[in-house]
């Protein structure tokens, strides 16, 4: 599948709302057995009604479920059912598409823009991506996609996820912890839905059975115990349960508990049968067949010698569709299911004799026979091989791999092509599987290994450098954790000069550059590269950062944050070309980021000019200056009386005429309105003192209370989140208004001790600093 183009549409081409085939139909030609939306009515499909229910809840609260669980757990069938389910009752549109090789990360989001599948505001649209562990590398930079474009954290965006997989690695799909952006995500947003072995399949086959005797009118009695018991031994492979009723011989009294694997092997053997293994043409081409595609998702390039040789025989069985034919890229595949190619095999075990005495040893040399005949998809064989670590066929693919190892051609063949492989997780699914099967765990403790990296290094480093040179920060962040195995990263980014920072900077988001700053370079101690990363920042197109869609406010002053831990020369440089940008429209725009932390959009962005501005107060006031009057009186009105009184002071404390203007457009009477509607009265007197600054009549407004209530009230402050010596300055500048001199002259005495005007002659703000300096002067 190379992109979204070719997902399916529940509701047109995936959704059956017929059987293609009937549960007792004798010929069966599809292996890959799925529900239809008739099998789910009539209740031939048992999915537990808490699964289906949690999977649909994940996707609105959360807008993405991650299902896992090992082979044969049901999830491509759960997900058919949550696509069913949104399709015919609750009416929305679905896209489904199995990964695999020809999945490509860059394509699939293209397709989303390009037909308009997302967008705000508009219709849900759902997107399932089933068994993602088949290419976990495009998988992986597809959802990363997803987070830098901030769509699970955007309220209004159309877009909901599921993703399938099984777990392939110590993680879901790596080994590191901060390398796995699926475990990671999942985790931390609670999306992850384990699917436990049997755990509804068992239902699956009781309704199957049922439904077999009801519609042959079978005269038998079945009891719940002998069904648990039937279901519990054949286990969930849906076409087992299929052979397994048609070689029942319930005619001549056989029960349903007695039926033997042995009748079974009979007819997949027998000549009258469908598949008719007992044929040696036919054998020719299923058992080596199945023994290479038992291990998913190894496909069998269609010119292999022993598939060339018996070429009138493969087209017939595909005709039948006993093998499945595939496209990738210009290569043709054939294959069989997993499960089916296992079924052969169990067959042959009983049948043949000569495979039962050598069983291995045939594997092997298929194997071997198969790579040396030098397939375009030779990598896929380790890679398979080495997904089956955590199977049951776990010693079986070890010792193949041991084998192929040990094997002398074989290593020519690999030491040959390995320096034509991509850099990223096929060239280490290599190194694992030869790690793997030597028993090591470092690249550096396997001579092997060691060579295949040198040999891959010596005819790519440049190549990588320059790939990198010219792409984004997502681009960078996905194959840092390649990189990282197989080279020294400090010399590596080291050739990269400040244009090389430049463009990737211009081609990223705000998120990807402070993942790439912080996560990226200062987590790996990539000193020099977050520090040339920083110094190129502000030479970067940074209207064009501003305005990107996922853009906010709380990642912008993340960033802040994140270059002056590392330059701050730069950061100064950064923020003054930000200053000459207008960010009225950043400022407006809701930061669902924030509201995730817990934070308002005015106490972000009050938090954004007291917090990451601090240190550049000539900055700060331009920027406070450039954002338009209406933005800020749009802002102070949907806050809160706090936050909006406190936005006012920030804007008061680096542009004086402003706030007054704003005051004077109703600003003042619309706080005091808001006061008197919230009646928080801890709020009354540093309002009154930023309305006076502001020149807003304050002297016919009653305070009351009296001055003990007064002093109770400036106490309350230290319990404040808002700076305890602002409000206690703007306090006292109300005070100065509101009472008698003598009155007021005792409460400064009181309020004004050594230790809070040495707290404001030492804040580091120096903006905030002067301006209350200057009020105490004044008191």
């Amino acid at each position: 599948m190379a992109a979204l183009g070719a997902f399916k549409v529940f509701g047109k081409e995936v959704i059956l709302k017929e059987s293609r085939y009937k549960w007792t139909d004798r010929k069966i030609k599809e292996r890959e057995l799925k529900p239809s939306w008739e099998d789910l009515t009539q209740k031939r499909i048992a999915v537990p009604d808490h699964l289906l229910t949690k999977v649909l809840r994940y996707l609105e609260q959360k807008h993405f479920v991650i299902l896992v669980g090992n082979k044969d757990t049901g999830k491509t069938w759960l997900s058919y059912i949550v696509g069913y389910n949104l399709v015919e009752k609750q009416g929305k549109e679905v896209f489904y598409a199995k990964v695999d090789d020809n999945f490509k990360a860059d394509n699939a989001w293209t397709e989303i823009v390009k037909k308009e599948i997302r967008s705000k505001g508009g219709r849900l649209r759902y997107i399932i991506l089933d068994d993602c562990h088949t290419n976990p590398e495009e998988s992986e930079s597809f959802f990363q996609r997803i987070l830098d474009e901030g769509i699970l954290d955007e309220p209004e965006q159309n877009l909901r996820f599921l993703f399938t997989m099984r777990k392939i690695d110590k993680l879901l799909l790596e080994n590191v912890e901060e390398e796995d952006t699926f475990y990671n995500e999942g985790r931390k947003r609670e999306s992850i839905v384990w699917l436990l072995p049997d755990e509804a399949s068992k239902e699956h086959v009781k309704n199957i059975i049922k439904k077999f005797i009801e519609v042959k009118e079978i005269s038998y009695e079945v009891s719940e115990r002998e069904l648990d018991e039937v279901a519990e031994r054949w286990g969930n492979d849906l076409y087992w349960v299929w052979l397994r009723h048609i070689s029942w011989n319930y005619s001549k009294g056989q029960r349903l508990s007695d039926i033997t694997d042995d009748q079974v092997y009979e007819h997949i053997w027998s000549h009258r049968g469908e598949i008719r293994l007992s044929s040696p043409e036919r054998r020719k081409i299923l058992f080596p067949l199945s023994v290479l595609c038992q291990f998913e998702p190894l496909k069998v390039y269609e010119l292999a010698n022993f598939l060339e040789d018996n070429r009138e025989m493969l087209n017939e069985l595909i005709n039948e569709g006993l093998v499945n034919l595939s496209s990738w890229g210009r290569y043709d595949f054939v294959s069989v299911p997993e499960n089916f190619a296992e079924l052969i095999l169990k067959t042959m075990l009983q049948k043949d004799i000569s495979f039962k005495e050598n069983e291995i040893l045939k594997q092997i040399q298929i194997f071997k026979d198969y790579l040396k005949s030098k397939p375009p998809n030779w990598y896929t064989v380790f890679y398979a091989l080495y997904l089956a670590k955590e199977s049951d066929k776990s010693d079986l693919a070890k010792e193949i791999l041991i084998s192929l190892w040990n094997d002398t051609d074989i290593w020519k063949i690999v030491k040959e092509n390995v320096k034509n492989l991509p850099v990223g997780r096929r060239l280490f699914l290599i190194i694992d599987s030869l790690l793997w099967s030597e028993g090591k765990s470092s690249w550096k403790e396997s001579l092997k290994a060691t060579e295949i990296r040198s040999c891959y290094l010596k005819h790519n480093y440049r190549s990588m450098q320059n790939k990198l040179r010219f792409s984004s920060a997502t681009t960078i962040r996905k194959y840092l954790p390649f990189l990282s195995r197989i080279v020294d990263l400090n010399k590596f980014f080291d050739d990269f000069t400040p244009d090389d920072y430049k463009r990737i900077i211009n081609q990223s988001t705000i998120s990807t550059i402070r993942w790439l700053l912080f996560y990226g370079f200062q987590k790996r101690k990539l000193y020099s590269a977050a520090k040339k990363i920083a110094e190129a920042l502000p030479d970067a197109d940074l209207s064009r950062l501003i305005s990107q869609e996922n853009t906010s406010l709380y990642r912008l002053g993340g960033l802040i944050g994140n270059v002056m831990q590392v330059d701050c020369s730069a950061t100064k440089r950064f923020v003054e070309k930000l200053s000459e940008i207008d960010l009225s429209e950043l400022f407006s725009r809701k930061d669902p980021i924030a509201e995730e932390k817990g934070y308002t959009k005015v106490e972000n962005i009050n938090f954004f000019l007291s917090k990451w501005l601090s240190f550049a107060p000539d900055v700060r006031k331009k920027i406070v200056d450039r954002i338009n009057d209406d933005t800020w009186c749009g802002l102070i009105r949907s806050a809160s009386l706090d936050e909006g009184s406190y936005l006012l002071w920030n804007i008061y404390i680096n542009d004086h005429s402003k706030a007054k203007r704003i005051v004077k457009n109703g600003i003042g009477d619309f706080l005091l309105q808001k006061y008197i509607k919230e009646r928080k009265e801890i709020s009354f007197l540093p309002l009154l003192g930023i309305l006076h600054l502001c020149d807003f009549v304050i002297r016919n407004m009653p305070l009351e209370t009296d001055i003990t209530g007064i002093k109770q009230m400036l106490v309350k402050f230290k319990e404040e989140k808002r700076p305890r010596s602002t409000l206690l300055v703007l306090s006292l500048v109300a005070l100065k208004v509101k009472l008698s001199p003598q009155q007021f002259k005792n409460i400064k005495e009181e309020i004004l001790d050594e230790q809070l005007i040495k707290f404001i002659q030492s804040a580091p703000d120096l903006q905030i600093r002067e301006v209350l300096s200057n009020l105490m002067k004044n008191l």
